[in-house]
C-alpha cells in the first residue's frame, strides 16, 4: 500500500484520513506494522469503536487496555 492514493479530496481532514487508513487495513487484510500495532489497536477499539470478528479474538495488549480504561474512566 506504500505510495498508493486511497482518497483524494480538498476537504480531507484527520478523521477522514484515519477512517480511510483503517478501512484499507480491513479491506485488504493487511496486518498492522509491528511498531504501530498498539497505537492502531487503540485507535481501532477506543477511538473508532471497531471490533471485527478477527480482532475480537486477538488478545488486546495490556498497555492498550490500560490506556483505554484511563480514557473511559
Amino acid at each position: 500500500m506504500d505510495g498508493v492514493t486511497i482518497a483524494a479530496s480538498d476537504e480531507m481532514d484527520v478523521t477522514l484520513a484515519f477512517s480511510c487508513l483503517m478501512a484499507a487495513y480491513f479491506e485488504y487484510g493487511v496486518q498492522y506494522p509491528r511498531k504501530l500495532r498498539n497505537t492502531l489497536i487503540f485507535m481501532e477499539r477506543y477511538v473508532f469503536g471497531i471490533t471485527s470478528a478477527e480482532s475480537s479474538t486477538d488478545k488486546v495488549p495490556y498497555t492498550v487496555q490500560r490506556a483505554g480504561s484511563m480514557l473511559c474512566a
